[in-house]
C-alpha cells in the first residue's frame, strides 16, 4: 500500500473514531411535547370544524411511551419517492421502512395548494397523489413491508414564499388546521415530513418564527395525532450556520427525525465539478459530509439524524479534465441518476469514457470526450456509500434516507451496500 493510501486509510479510521467521541460526548436528549401555543390553543382545531369527528386527544403520558417504544425500533432506511419518478418505480426496495411522498406544496397563506384551495399547480404532486399509479405502487410495497410507514412531505423553496408565510401568524395556523384535516382524510398517513428550503440569511425574527410553525405542529400530532412523527429536512451545511432558519437546539426536541441532505455541495449551476456528496475532504473542497454531521451533533440529538444520501450525480461541460483547475460552462450541468450513470459506464469502452477515483472526498468520477467537447461527472457507486455508511454506524446516528426512489436502476448495487452495512447481511 502507498504511502498516500496508507495515509487516506488512516485519515478514514480518524474520522470514524472522532465520531464515536462526538457521541459520547453529545448523547442524545429525550423528547419533550411543548406546549401551549403561543397564539392558538390546539382546542381551536375543534371549533366549528369537522375534523375531529369526535376524537379525544390522547393524553402525552401516552404520547411520550409510543414515542419511546418507535425510537427503540431498528434504525430507519427512508426511501424520498418524487412525485416524477412514479413512472419509473415498479416495486419499491423491501429494505426501505418508510416511504416519503414528494410532494405537496405549501402557498405563501398556510395552504396546501390543490387540496385546501383551489389552486390549480402541476408541480404541486395532487395529480400523482390521486393517479391510480400511487396506490398500486405504495400497497405493493406495504404488501412486503406491512409494518412500514408512510411519510408525505410538505414544500416551499421560494424565498419570498417563505418569508411571507412565517411573517404571518394567521397563515402558519392556516397550514397546521390544513395540515389536520389532511392527517384525518388520509390515515395511512403516519409521518410529516418538512421540508422548507430557505437558502438565505434568516434573522431572528424569521428563525423564531419557524420553530413556532414546528412548535404548533408537533402540539397538534402529540395531541390529536400520537403516532404521526415529524421530520425535518435540513441542507448539508445546516449546522454550521447560526444565521440558518432552523435554530436547532429549539427545534431538536419537537421532531423524531432530522434529514441532513448529504448532498449537493457541488449542484448543476456549480463553477467547478467536484463531489455530490463527499464523505471527507473539506479542506480541499470546502466542505464534507463528515464535518457537516460533527456540527450537527453537537446542537441536536444524534440518534434523530437521518443521513439522506444520494443516488444520483451530476455531469458538466468542463474547460478540462484537471480536478484543481477544471471550471464548467453556465448551464451544462445535468443530472446523472444512477441508472443514467450504469447506462454510461456500460457504453465506457465505445464512447471513450476514463473511470476515476477522488482520493480526497472519497468520490468517483468519470470524464470523457465527445464532439471536441469535454465533460466530467460525479457520482456515487457502492463503495463511496459504504463510506458514508460507516460514519452513520460510527457515529451512532438514526439511520439513513435515499433521494431518490426510481433514480436507481435496476441492477443497482447501491442498495446491496445499504443491506449490508444497516443489517449486517454478509
Amino acid at each position: 500500500m502507498s504511502i498516500k493510501k496508507l495515509s487516506r486509510l488512516t485519515l478514514f479510521l480518524s474520522v470514524i473514531a472522532l465520531g464515536l467521541v462526538s457521541w459520547f460526548v453529545f448523547k442524545p436528549r429525550p423528547r419533550e411535547l411543548i406546549s401551549p401555543l403561543t397564539k392558538v390553543d390546539i382546542s381551536m382545531l375543534s371549533e366549528g370544524q369537522n375534523f375531529i369527528d369526535g376524537q379525544t386527544a390522547t393524553s402525552e403520558e401516552n404520547a411520550r411511551q409510543l414515542l419511546a417504544s418507535q425510537s427503540a425500533a431498528r434504525k430507519p432506511v427512508i426511501g424520498f419517492l418524487p412525485y416524477w419518478n412514479l413512472s419509473l418505480v415498479e416495486d419499491i426496495n423491501p429494505l426501505v421502512t418508510d416511504v416519503v411522498f414528494f410532494r405537496f406544496a405549501i402557498s405563501d397563506d398556510g395552504h396546501i395548494v390543490g387540496l385546501s384551495n383551489n389552486s390549480v399547480d402541476v408541480d404541486s404532486g395532487i395529480d400523482a397523489w390521486l393517479s391510480d399509479r400511487w396506490p398500486e405502487i405504495i400497497n405493493g410495497w406495504r404488501e412486503q413491508k406491512p409494518e412500514g410507514r408512510l411519510q408525505v412531505a410538505f414544500f416551499m423553496d421560494d424565498a419570498q414564499d417563505i418569508v411571507r408565510l412565517l411573517s404571518d401568524e394567521d397563515s402558519i395556523d392556516r397550514f397546521i388546521m390544513n395540515a389536520h384535516q389532511f392527517l384525518n382524510t388520509y390515515p395511512q398517513v403516519k409521518g410529516v415530513n418538512i421540508d422548507i428550503e430557505y437558502l438565505g440569511v434568516a434573522d431572528s425574527t424569521l428563525r423564531s418564527n419557524f420553530t413556532l410553525l414546528m412548535r404548533k405542529l408537533n402540539l397538534l400530532l402529540s395531541q390529536y395525532h400520537p403516532e404521526t412523527i415529524i421530520s425535518l429536512d435540513i441542507f448539508g451545511k445546516a449546522g454550521f450556520r447560526e444565521d440558518s432558519l432552523y435554530d436547532l437546539s429549539q427545534i431538536d426536541p419537537l421532531v423524531e427525525q432530522i434529514i441532513l441532505m448529504a448532498y449537493d455541495y457541488k449542484t448543476r449551476s456549480s463553477s467547478a465539478p467536484g463531489p455530490v456528496s463527499p464523505t471527507i475532504g473539506a479542506g480541499e473542497w470546502g466542505a464534507d459530509v463528515f464535518s457537516s454531521l460533527r456540527a450537527l451533533i453537537n446542537r441536536v440529538s444524534s440518534q434523530k439524524v437521518i443521513v439522506a444520501l444520494p443516488f444520483y450525480g451530476y455531469q458538466w461541460q468542463t474547460t478540462s479534465f484537471d480536478l484543481k483547475t477544471a471550471r464548467t460552462y453556465p448551464e451544462t450541468g445535468l443530472t446523472l441518476t444512477d441508472r443514467r450513470v450504469r447506462e454510461l459506464l456500460a457504453q465506457a469502452v465505445d464512447r471513450g469514457i476514463t473511470l476515476g477515483w477522488d482520493e480526497a472526498s472519497l468520490s468517483p468520477y468519470l470524464f470523457y470526450e465527445e464532439e471536441g467537447k469535454r465533460y466530467l461527472a460525479f457520482y456515487e457507486n457502492a463503495r463511496s456509500l459504504g463510506y458514508k455508511l460507516d460514519l452513520v454506524e460510527g457515529m451512532d446516528l438514526g439511520g439513513v434516507a435515499v433521494w431518490a426512489v426510481g433514480y436507481e436502476g435496476a441492477e443497482s448495487d447501491l442498495w446491496e451496500t445499504i443491506a449490508q452495512k444497516m443489517h449486517k447481511v454478509p
